[in-house]
């Protein structure tokens, strides 16, 4: 980017959209996302670029309050692309799960980015300024290469540190407390780009994934006979997405906990692994200072510890080593390293969304009214009765484990079956393990 494109960006304010989605709240008891009368409800992008043709900056704050209800929508949306990626991926037809998969991470930045005060539309994009003020994104950038750049950009911003430090959580210890006693420092200047990168989503490689989709996208293949994942093959995957996605305490303990061990591994790497150690003293100097970390946090027992240095669970998850994988295009694993990708990005718009719905002081049960008749259209639940609240809708939990179950027995006992069996015996199984916006609702609980 150019360095007024660099400034403009740096001259966001999530504040100003924290207030902003404060402000649209008062149309939520109206069962509305936005003011009836608010005119970027529609054609959204047709009237920024009308906006942008004038000197600018504009006191536009119907455009900031849809800016801000836009960062939810975009995570759902994000959300359900995937949800059709892994039904793609069910059937076996890659080159379909990647196009979708690369269109979930489109919404996923598009929604990191507006929660931040970034709009992004067509060749015209806004930022939201102090005091609400907008201002023109400098130049004309399409919209995947817009969504891309300035995702980079705000992965090198104090504020994706922030909010990376604070939601990621595992063992009852937020990510920032975790960095701090295993560094032995009361400050940070880990950027979030840099966190990301140390548990295997490097922001710059989802650029690569837009590369995958044009060609898959746009081009044919003539080999029908390349590998292809079999259901015994892809089940392993898919559980462990589930499990970490499982609705408890808070959201995504099960995964933040991987992200947390391999985030102090990063560190150490970097700023206290002695380069003339052997390997076995590397090993040996960083299992202390886990267990000392562990101490200081007041962590009682063996288990937390164990984790930590792989005594137990030594293998990270598939999700994560995948993600940080670049096979070629038409490699049998290469779709799902662009799908593991994908879970890890909406995990940290998941983390965007949370972070501004709690700081403009509301609950994902405040727009239930949106969300209970959105996924019941899309046949998540019975229309007549969806969950009352989002403690009702980690109920759905239960179904998924018992799905997961009978794709755990059905692997077992056709380890070489074919997906006209698989879709033959436990169709409904499958449906509703590709069913993942209700980890949305999830992720913002």
């Amino acid at each position: 980017m150019k360095p007024a494109q660099q400034a403009a960006l740096a001259s966001a304010s999530p504040s100003e959209i924290i207030n902003a989605l404060s402000r649209a709240s008062a149309n939520f008891k109206a069962q509305s996302l936005l003011s009836m009368g608010n005119k970027y409800r529609e054609n959204v992008s047709k009237k920024v670029d009308k906006l942008c043709k004038g000197v600018g900056p504009y006191n536009e704050p119907e455009l900031v309050e849809s800016i801000a209800v836009s960062s939810i929508l975009h995570l759902f949306d994000g959300w359900s692309y995937f949800a059709e990626a892994l039904k793609a991926s069910f059937r076996a037809e890659h080159g379909i799960a990647r196009h979708l998969a690369y269109y979930s991470e489109l919404r996923s930045s598009m929604s990191i980015l507006a929660a931040h005060g970034v709009g992004v539309f067509n060749s015209k994009h806004v930022v939201v300024g102090a005091g609400g003020s907008i201002t023109k994104f400098p130049g004309d950038m399409g919209t995947h290469v817009m969504a891309w750049e300035a995702l980079k950009e705000w992965g090198t911003s104090s504020h994706s540190g922030s909010l990376i430090g604070n939601d990621i959580y595992a063992f009852n210890v937020t990510l920032n407390d975790w960095i701090k006693v295993f560094q032995a420092t009361t400050t940070l200047n880990l950027s979030g780009a840099e966190w990301v990168n140390k548990w295997g989503l490097d922001l710059s490689r989802l650029t690569e994934d837009r590369k995958t989709r044009n060609e898959v996208s746009y081009g044919v293949c003539f080999d029908h006979k390349l590998p292809r994942q079999t259901p015994s093959m892809l089940e392993p995957w898919l559980r462990e997405i589930w499990l970490a996605s499982e609705p408890s305490a808070s959201p995504f303990s099960a995964l933040d906990q991987y992200l947390v061990r391999s985030t102090l591994e990063g560190i150490f790497n970097t700023k206290f692994k002695n380069p003339s150690d052997s390997a076995g003293q590397s090993k040996r100097a960083l299992i202390r200072r886990m267990e000392d970390t562990c101490a200081s946090l007041g962590i009682k027992g063996d288990a937390i510890p164990d984790f930590l240095t792989r005594r137990k669970v030594p293998m990270d998850l598939e999700v994560m080593r995948l993600a940080s994988k670049r096979s070629k295009v038409n490699g049998a694993l290469q779709y799902q390293e662009v799908l593991s990708r994908t879970f890890l990005l909406l995990r940290l718009s998941s983390a965007s969304v949370r972070s501004l719905v709690l700081a403009a002081g509301l609950k994902v049960d405040d727009i239930s009214f949106w969300w209970q008749h959105v996924l019941s259209e899309s046949g998540l639940w019975q229309k007549s009765t969806p969950p009352n609240d989002i403690e009702e809708a980690k109920d759905l939990w239960a179904n998924v484990e018992l799905s997961l179950d009978e794709l755990s027995d059905f692997t077992a006992k056709n380890p070489h079956g074919c997906w006209f069996d698989l879709h033959t015996k436990i169709a409904w199984d499958i449906e509703n393990l590709s069913r993942v916006e209700k980890v949305a609702l999830w992720g913002l609980s």
